[in-house]
């Protein structure tokens, strides 16, 4: 029988335990409320003192608990497995959450309390909700994430890859865009990252190189007042324009003002090709001389073989005994999915810098082009997301048209489409989507054609979890919650503890199921039966109850 969370509102039976026996007080129910109080604090002293002298501590702590916090309360989840997001083994307890936070984790005697809603996880299990530490989208056109909530997520980073939403025109300042999404409702809770793709841009900057002291000093304020607004950190996107044409210079000076903050670098490495990743692990280790460090969506592009990816750890290991800054998170798809310049060559990623190729340098750039899409495993291998052919392969485009796919990609240009590209190898991959220290993250949206922004903690449930056994619960519940928390910077979140912030699930593991694909990524997920958002039920029975519970989170 499948095990199914009931929840309840207003109003439990109540009764009193003493000496280990059910005490009945039938007419306290009738009493009028001030009495009510006074008698249940005397028993409760009474009570109190009583198990004083016993060594069950979780009741001694209930007990202390009713004494100190009253009788009523907001929300009950009685009898689930509780995975706290540590890494440490399940156990069971009930949890007692008061507005947006956990005010009580142990045995639970319902009939000495009231509450407003009551969740039966009896056969669940219940877990902080997920952080997702890379993911995109823009709150101020499309506040509702709820693919994210759908699974299981109640936290996501934006302002990825070197472009932040925080900088928007409208706004004079990071503090001002803070202030208007305030005034939104917001689905999720939101922490944001500067871009420093984006403060480039703001700054006049644009894609210029080998920036004067006097430019890089005004990127460094406008860094700093983006993290004094509460940004984490920076991101860069070193494969992209801008963030391509940045120096060791640059990159380290700004490294050195997000450490003064102590925040971090979330970096899409210069390279994730197989001959070049070593590299870019290097620059970035540079920067974590000066603040944390870490690397945005793993990968190998090319790389063969779980040996491959142990020597990538190994790698990241060797940092970190030198005391560098770095970590990692992962998505659980072979395929990316990013604009079509990743293709072109860095001669030829911007509209001025391809119209200049096609003239001057024609047969070298379609040459270019040839030689990149057989790299990456053929025109069967890139499945357009965006642009006039979403929907279907290059191959497949190649085919319909009749022209090559060089003369697709010569249409199109770097900024014509955006696509997946399935370019990783699973025995690789696999390493580092199981590994214990690797964060996953979706780098999904609500609107990007990839099933992983729709389905990625489901499918590292269902696949890795339950199918392959290739991870444990307990342990991707910590690599999704309590260690992306930790490494982001997140205050009283990603774990089930005392005073923490009430994000949680509650869900039976073998229900859970990835439902997007890569010819329909838009499908939620399904079997997170109840996703609490700052103590409030928000999703219940995979229907949305309310899309108003998240918060801008600010680093303090």
């Amino acid at each position: 029988m499948i095990s199914k969370p009931s929840i309840q509102r207003k109003g439990l039976h109540i009764r009193f335990f003493l000496n280990g026996k059910v005490a009945h007080f039938a007419p306290f129910l009738t009493f009028n409320l001030m009495f009510k109080s006074k008698l249940l604090t005397i028993l409760c002293l009474c009570y109190v003192v009583q198990i004083s002298c016993q060594d069950s501590v979780d009741e001694n702590s209930f007990g202390r608990f009713i004494a100190s916090h009253g009788d009523k309360h907001d929300l009950l989840i009685l009898g689930g497995s509780v995975i706290d997001g540590t890494g440490t083994q399940p156990f069971q307890a009930d949890l007692i959450i008061d507005h947006d936070t956990i005010a009580f984790i142990g045995d639970v005697d319902t009939n000495l309390i009231e509450v407003d809603e009551l969740i039966s996880a009896h056969g669940l299990t219940v877990c902080p909700g997920f952080v997702d530490p890379h993911a995109h989208g823009n709150p101020m056109e499309d506040a509702a994430f709820e693919n994210f909530l759908a699974m299981g997520v109640t936290t996501i980073v934006l302002g990825q890859d070197g472009s932040s939403p925080v900088h928007d025109n409208r706004f004079d300042s990071a503090e001002q865009y803070f202030d208007a999404l305030n005034q939104r409702d917001l689905g999720v809770n939101l922490a944001f990252l500067a871009g420093h793709g984006s403060l480039r841009s703001s700054a006049g900057i644009g894609s210029k190189s080998n920036l004067r002291p006097e430019e890089i000093t005004r990127l460094k304020q406008m860094l700093g007042q983006s993290l004094e607004a509460g940004c984490f950190g920076m991101s860069t996107g070193l494969e992209y324009v801008p963030g391509m044409n940045a120096t060791t210079e640059e990159l380290e000076a700004l490294a050195r003002m997000v450490g003064e903050f102590d925040g971090l670098i979330m970096s899409h490495m210069r390279s994730e090709d197989d001959d070049q990743i070593s590299n870019s692990i290097a620059e970035l280790a540079a920067q974590g001389t000066y603040c944390r460090t870490h690397i945005s969506h793993l990968k190998v592009v090319y790389g063969k073989g779980r040996e491959r990816g142990r020597q990538i750890i190994d790698l990241l290991k060797s940092y970190a005994s030198r005391g560098v800054k770095i970590t990692a998170d992962v998505y659980p798809y072979l395929a990316g999915y990013t604009g079509i310049s990743i293709v072109f060559p860095a001669w030829a990623k911007t509209p001025s810098a391809f119209e200049t190729a096609k003239k001057t340098r024609n047969a070298e750039l379609r040459t270019f082009l040839r030689d990149k899409i057989l790299q990456r495993n053929g025109p069967e291998a890139t499945l357009f997301g965006s642009g006039p052919f979403t929907g279907m392969t290059l191959a497949e485009v190649e085919e319909k048209s009749g022209k090559s796919y060089v003369d697709i990609l010569m249409q199109l240009g770097p900024f014509g489409a955006s696509g997946a590209y399935f370019v990783m190898d699973k025995d690789l991959q696999d390493v580092f989507i199981t590994h214990p220290e690797i964060l996953i993250c979706t780098d999904g949206s609500p609107s990007m054609r990839h099933p992983r922004g729709y389905g990625t903690f489901a499918r590292m449930i269902q696949q890795y979890v339950i199918q392959d056994s290739s991870i444990s619960l307990t342990h991707l519940i910590r690599k999704a919650s309590g260690l992306p928390a930790e490494v982001i910077g997140l205050q009283k979140r990603g774990t089930i503890w005392l005073g923490n912030y009430a994000d949680l699930l509650v869900f039976d593991p073998i229900q859970v199921r990835e439902n997007a694909t890569f010819v329909d990524p838009f499908q939620y997920a399904s079997g997170f039966d109840v996703v609490i958002l700052n103590g409030r039920v928000v999703r219940e029975s995979g229907i949305t109850r309310r899309m108003d519970a998240g918060k801008v989170l600010l680093h303090q």
